[in-house]
């Protein structure tokens, strides 16, 4: 279909969707109900005719990606969207919240997986004051993809931004002979935004690497550091 023919039938799937918006109007108004609380006709109606057009553009074209070369059946779907608006126009906004979550996890997954690397390479010639630094950057950049995972719809990509999470927190617990007190208080962090946002499997990471140092760790003082904040987190 050219671009002429495409643009006719977008705007015949608003007028669809306006003329479900007006009928939502009306059955509302032969009820005895009101579609919107307070408001009279005049002011009413336009509003709903123009939701009931922007629901069928979302329902059709956003969230159900309607095939319509079958005309009469996504004619028909336009003008449903366009009578039950509130729930299509809701679902089309979380949705486009769905898509800008995942998006900003997908990046927060590059800096950690960045930091990660960085953090890998200094262990290899440890400077403890490097590690540390590097520790610290690297605990913000997973502290923040926790947090957004929260928010991604997808479960197989949440799994995905999740084994970033894991990597980068096995890289954590390796720097402990080189910074045992930054390497604990960055899981004991992450631990937290995990917990909080109910990230089971980063909070099961957290635990059996916070587990790793104090097996590991010879300074008494960094083996009840770690004893405690995995305590704490299974407390929390």
């Amino acid at each position: 279909m050219d671009l002429d023919g495409q643009s006719k039938l977008i705007a015949v799937v608003a007028i669809f969707g306006g003329i479900g918006g007006f009928l939502a109007w009306l059955l509302m108004a032969t009820t005895g109900g009101k579609l919107f609380a307070n408001w009279n006709w005049y002011a009413s109606v336009p509003t709903a005719i123009l939701f009931g057009a922007a629901a069928a553009g979302i329902g059709v074209y956003v969230l159900a990606n309607t095939d319509m070369t079958d005309r009469g059946r996504g004619l028909f779907f336009a003008l449903l969207c366009g009578i039950f608006f509130k729930p299509v126009i809701l679902a089309g906004y979380g949705f486009v919240v769905g898509a800008v979550s995942q998006s900003q996890a997908q990046s927060s997954a590059s800096n950690v997986n960045s930091a990660s690397s960085t953090l890998a390479s200094a262990l290899s010639s440890p400077q403890p004051t490097q590690v540390t630094t590097e520790v610290q950057k690297t605990t913000d950049a997973v502290t923040a993809l926790v947090q957004r995972v929260a928010a991604v719809p997808d479960s197989e990509l949440r799994q995905k931004l999740d084994n970033s999470s894991a990597a980068a927190i096995n890289n954590i617990a390796a720097a402990a002979p080189a910074a045992p007190q930054a390497s604990v208080d960055s899981l004991a962090k992450i631990g937290d935004a995990a917990k909080n946002t109910g990230n089971t499997r980063v909070t099961l990471n957290i635990l059996a690497a916070l587990k790793r140092i104090e097996t590991e760790a010879k300074d008494p003082k960094t083996v009840t550091a770690a004893s405690h904040a995995a305590e704490t987190l299974r407390t929390q």
